[in-house]
């Protein structure tokens, strides 16, 4: 195993994961979540719902108190707000179901798929730089 992502705060799970050299993505909506993740030892959190919780003001928030803590936000991340998390320093990655959706899927729309992630690529880029 690569990685693990899970929907929520489980310290056992994280627990497990750091003892076996195995990154770990907790998901995180609230200051507790966050704090219990962090004391488990995870240092990239899942934030979710982002958008919902209050999106890139609600990370700039969350920055002070948590300084030692990545996120990768999801839920309700865009093409047209992608951008405003990139520029977030706490921000390591986002989620972007907006270019897989059920129904890009369902139609088997694989050409619109790949231009969609290639532009958001092209975004993360431009943003931050390609390796």
């Amino acid at each position: 195993v690569s990685f693990v992502v899970s929907p929520g705060t489980d310290e056992e799970i994280i627990e497990h994961c750091v003892e076996h050299d195995v990154l770990v993505l907790p998901g995180v909506c609230t200051p507790t979540e966050i704090m219990r993740a962090l004391h488990a030892g995870a240092r990239l959190l899942k934030l979710y719902p982002a958008e919902v919780m209050g999106g890139v003001r609600y990370l700039q928030t969350l920055a002070g108190p948590f300084a030692d803590a990545s996120f990768v936000p999801t839920g309700g991340i865009t093409s047209s707000n992608l951008e405003s998390y990139l520029h977030l320093p706490q921000v390591a990655a986002c989620g972007g179901s907006w270019m897989v959706t059920p129904e890009l899927l369902a139609m088997r729309s694989f050409d619109q798929i790949t231009e969609l992630a290639r532009d958001a690529r092209a975004l993360v880029e431009a943003v931050r730089g390609g390796d």
